[in-house]
């Protein structure tokens, strides 16, 4: 499934990424974010189709592919990361921890 920024939302639960239709908030389907425990903190790349959620029990940044729904790829953040934001002018994620320091990393990371 892929999913049109325009026309979608995601949100996350469990451990898990949930499509929803905003015209009808109807479920469009809820994917699995491996390797990522208690999801907290989710920023989008638009162009790049791709969608980056933290994990906050085990300080983790998934990297998830929008076109297919699957994690490319999982790297360790600072502990209890929160509030991650997308820069699309410089490609850049920045994910600050509650620990204290920000991971600032190139949109590149995650695909192969």
């Amino acid at each position: 499934m892929t999913l049109a920024p325009a026309t979608s939302s995601l949100l996350f639960t469990k451990d898990e990424l949930v499509a929803i239709d905003p015209a009808t908030a109807r479920s469009l389907g809820a994917y699995p974010v491996t390797g990522i425990e208690s999801p907290h903190g989710i920023a989008l790349d638009v162009n790049g189709r791709l969608a980056f959620v933290a994990g906050e029990d085990n300080s983790k940044l998934a990297v998830v592919d929008l076109t297919n729904m699957r994690v490319l790829a999982t790297y360790p953040v600072g502990k209890d990361p929160d509030v991650l934001s997308f820069d699309p002018g410089l490609k850049r994620l920045y994910v600050p921890a509650e620990s204290g320091n920000v991971n600032c990393i190139p949109r590149r990371m995650g695909r192969r």
